[in-house]
């Protein structure tokens, strides 16, 4: 579940109900409002849109770790503002689109 509020990502096991809550990169430290969507790319990561998170936060799922890689490299021109990226979403080609909700941009995700 993206995390808007909460201290961090948890992970549900649908055969048993048991949930775990993920660990952040080192180094990131999540704010108040800091994701406001996910979305599952249909195959290996599912990805936590910036609300005011500085990343967009890619989510191993096939790993049993669930290694989480935060991509904070935006293009020259994009602002964030106080409630960045909406929600987003994964085209046919694995692209990952984010919403602009205060941002200045719609941005992609190769």
């Amino acid at each position: 579940m993206p995390p808007y509020n909460a201290a961090a990502v948890v992970r549900i096991d649908t055969t048993d109900g048991s949930m775990i809550a993920l660990s952040w990169p080192e180094g990131f430290s999540k704010q108040v409002r800091g994701f406001a969507g996910g979305v599952f790319d249909g195959n290996t990561f599912v990805w936590l849109m910036p609300a005011s998170a500085p990343c967009a936060m890619r989510i191993n799922v096939t790993e049993g770790n669930h290694t989480m890689t935060c991509f904070a490299k935006w293009p020259t021109g994009v602002s964030g503002g106080n409630f960045g990226f909406a929600g987003g979403n994964v085209d046919r080609l694995g692209r990952v689109w984010l919403v602009p909700y205060d941002a200045t941009h719609v941005v992609t995700i190769d």
